[in-house]
């Protein structure tokens, strides 16, 4: 098959291909490093080429630089942009230059669009993360179009993205001077797969059938998982739901380079200079060697994956720094295999699915997305037929092993280079902006794989059918879905209408709303419901009624059938409070929770010390102890590995409330981890005298089988048994020491029913139901009015 029928795939309705020649671009807006790639086609051979890379010329320091990786860093240098090299190689000795981050010196700002970041110290044009993505995208297509225009461009965003992301990447690209259009802006997952499939060494090119697809891209500064149900039909173009999203903003191959500074390279210098551990504080590691050394541990990765049978990877050179008044030195930095094997494990292991790390870098295993990702779809490992690997990171040996073992059942996918690997997103939009330059549609079209509807008396309605193309219907128009009506009259104040909008079979809840609707309003009186869903799935609903005076209900729903783990706006909460705490904008009295919040946050990122110290700010200015701030100061004490500090805040949080048993449990957790069996049987006795449930009993049990007291193990398992409730209604922690006593008893149905629950936890979108109001009804029935929720 040539390259543009498999371009082409018999588009229905599509354009003939021009008489002209043609030139399009795609670019990879990427968080680490950003790509610009063309295709051509031959009008006289009717034939495109393959999409290749462009080479782009940049200059550093004096020494010219080609290639198609461009740093996604901008720095503002004597009142200019400097975007790529130079700006990154800046960002090595930053203080050498004046510079700071966020205020002259920009990088991984993709983290940051669509959240409502702003740089306030940073000058006018750099203050927001579209404006620097602008610089990034203005210096690509400059350098993309210096000799020659395009006639299209493409730019992607991760799949996870929402609106006000999608929206401030496209301000960015009209900065850059670039018109994106709502078709070319392509979900990065989307680009990798269109980029295989018109590869003909790939399994994907004469695919037949359903497929599950699972992309997985490792970059520099992400790690990005999607999961596709992929219909392929002979002649015709495939179909692509997304069934999960996984972005985990905080995992990347910058976290390996960071692991082997902290790990190994800072050590080295410490060894070398006669320095203890202890002599270097956070600010040090940080902001001065953590530059300086990252580019070393780079390097030494790129080595030791290129170079399977290398035993040792070293630098030839001498990396000197001016430290409090010393000066210090790392000669010829090297990196065994053995010790790289170490410092990746943690990033390979199938069990390491929460973070580990701290406040200088994340160390949490790659499964993680992927294990969220696989639960959110409802699938298994061996559910996936296809897994495509993509992003430089995923070059690392140990990563292609750990995912070859995870996925047996599946094909796996990988680019044979570095560069290959960092440039097929690119690739892949160039290939979808040539598909709507020659056809006037898309290569593929994402679809609907759940059916959306809205409840009534009698049921669901269904206003967006399970397997519909996006758009839908064509853009700028509504689908006018079902006509539905008020279920009494009503003749003052308001009536009280509950909107509930759900997914699949399951009733998965997307949204529940009270609509007040101001008197008068008749029973029966029609109420229109009209829908439309973009190619960015975004899902609006409207409800219109036929003569009541009431304003239409208007509502918007993001990705409402694709499982999105997208991490939240925790860093710029955490900045925002930060600055009102140091402004002095803070109440006086509610200062200790403004704190508290704090903590919590920098907890739920992994900066543990800091919350540890915003926690004992908080306790200072309370002025009395908070059991629950000691909880967690006990929780974190052990993550540190402070046995000490741990005991002791777990005892002042149960001496401060003879009614709290949480920290006493934790306590005799510890113990039982650390051996201490006498001291964690005492514990959870404690605990459960105060009132601890069906989980205390499980590790009394456990506890009890430590110690070899089966007959107290027993008693135990029995009161727990006897105490758990339903599993779904247990909490999240109740539902895994449920798990617990299913792997104590060996019982394989406790098990599955705690995964199963699990499992359909995470296919949750946690919507909080309402529960006032009435339905609205449909059909003209006296049944209809009569029913009192719904049937199905």
């Amino acid at each position: 098959m040539k390259r543009i029928e498999r371009l082409g795939l018999a588009i229905a309705g599509g354009n003939e291909p021009p008489d002209r020649p043609i030139r399009v671009l795609g670019i990879d807006l990427g968080t680490t490093n950003s790509t610009v790639s063309e295709l051509r086609y031959d009008p006289i051979s009717r034939e495109i080429a393959f999409a290749e890379p462009i080479s782009v010329e940049q200059h550093a320091f004096g020494e010219t630089i080609r290639g198609a990786l461009v740093p996604s860093v901008v720095a503002f240098v004597n009142g200019n942009p400097v975007v790529g090299h130079a700006a990154a190689r800046f960002r090595a000795t930053p203080d050498a230059y004046h510079l700071r981050e966020s205020e002259s010196l920009f990088a991984e700002t993709k983290n940051d669009i669509g959240i409502g970041k702003i740089y306030y110290q940073a000058p006018e044009g750099f203050r927001t993360p579209g404006e620097i993505a602008g610089h990034v995208l203005r210096a690509l297509y400059a350098e993309a179009t210096d000799r020659e225009p395009a006639d299209r461009v493409v730019v992607t965003v991760p799949a996870s993205f929402e609106t006000r992301q999608r929206e401030e990447t496209v301000h960015g690209a009209s900065l850059a001077g670039l018109d994106i259009a709502p078709g070319e802006l392509l979900d990065e997952p989307v680009a990798i797969f269109v980029e295989s499939m018109m590869n003909e060494s790939s399994c994907l090119a004469e695919s037949d059938g359903r497929k599950n697809v699972l992309v997985f891209d490792f970059g520099g500064g992400t790690c990005d998982v999607a999961v596709f149900a992929v219909t392929f039909a002979r002649n015709r173009r495939p179909q692509i739901s997304p069934l999960a999203v996984s972005r985990y903003h905080r995992l990347g191959g910058g976290d390996i380079d960071r692991a082997i500074v902290y790990e190994e390279l800072i050590p080295q210098l410490v060894a070398e200079n006669g320095l203890s551990k202890h002599d270097l504080g956070y600010d040090a590691k940080r902001d001065v060697l953590e530059p300086l050394l990252i580019s070393v541990a780079e390097s030494l990765k790129i080595e030791l994956s290129r170079s399977p049978d290398l035993e040792c990877a070293t630098q030839k050179r001498t990396i000197k720094v001016e430290h409090d008044g010393r000066s210090l030195r790392l000669t010829n930095p090297k990196l065994t295999r053995a010790r790289f094997d170490e410092i990746v494990e943690p990033f390979v292991d199938l069990d390491l699915t929460w973070d580990s790390g701290n406040e200088y870098r994340t160390e949490r295993s790659i499964f993680a997305p992927i294990e969220d990702a696989l639960d959110r779809a409802g699938l298994d490992r061996d559910d996936v037929d296809v897994v495509l690997l993509a992003g430089g990171a995923g070059l690392v040996p140990n990563i292609d092993k750990a995912i070859g073992e995870a996925f047996t059942e599946a094909t796996i996918e990988a680019f044979s280079s570095s560069e290959d690997a960092q440039t097929a997103v690119s690739r892949g939009a160039a290939y979808h902006a040539m598909a709507l330059e020659l056809f006037g549609r898309p290569m593929v079209r994402p679809t609907v794989h759940e059916a959306i509807s809205i409840q009534t008396t009698s049921g669901r309605v269904e206003i967006v059918p399970k397997g519909t193309e996006l758009p839908f219907p064509k853009v700028g128009t509504w689908h006018e879905a079902a006509q539905l009506r008020v279920p009494r009259s009503c003749d003052t104040g308001t009536l009280d209408l509950r909107v509930e909008i759900e997914a699949g079979t399951d009733g998965n809840l997307l949204e529940s709303r009270i609509w007040e609707i101001p008197a008068p309003v008749e029973r029966g009186e029609s109420l229109s419901v009209l829908a439309a869903m973009d190619e960015n799935k975004l899902l609006q609903v409207m409800l219109v009624p036929a003569s009541s005076e009431a304003n239409p209900l208007s509502l918007r729903i993001e990705n409402p059938v694709t499982r999105v783990i997208n991490p939240g706006a925790v860093r710029l909460r955490i900045e925002e409070t930060e600055r009102a705490l140091a402004a002095g904008k803070v109440e006086p009295d509610r200062i200790w929770i403004k704190l508290e919040r704090l903590a919590d946050d920098y907890a739920d990122i992994g900066f543990r010390e800091k919350a540890l110290d915003r926690y004992r700010r908080a306790l200072k200015k309370r002025g009395q102890p908070v059991v629950g701030i000691l909880l967690q100061m006990g929780l974190i004490c052990g993550h540190l590995g402070d046995d000490a500090g741990q005991e002791k805040y777990y005892l002042e949080a149960a001496a401060t409330d003879p009614t709290h048993y949480a920290s006493l449990f934790n306590l005799a957790l510890a113990k039982w981890k650390r051996d201490e069996l006498d001291d964690a049987r005492r514990y959870i006795d404690m605990a459960i005298d105060r009132g601890g449930g069906a989980a205390y009993y499980v590790l009394k049990a456990r506890i009890a089988s430590e110690a070899g007291d089966l007959a107290a193990k027993n008693r135990a398992i029995e009161k727990a048994e006897a105490e758990f409730a339903p599993v779904q209604t247990l909490s999240d922690f109740e539902l895994g020491w449920f798990e617990s006593l299913g792997s104590l008893k060996a019982d394989p149905d406790l098990v599955n029913r705690a995964s199963a629950e699990r499992k359909r936890r995470l296919k949750s979108t946690n919507v909080a139901k309402e529960h006032r109001g009435e339905l609205p009804v449909y059909g003209d029935g006296p049944d209809a009015y009569a029913a009192k929720g719904a049937v199905n």
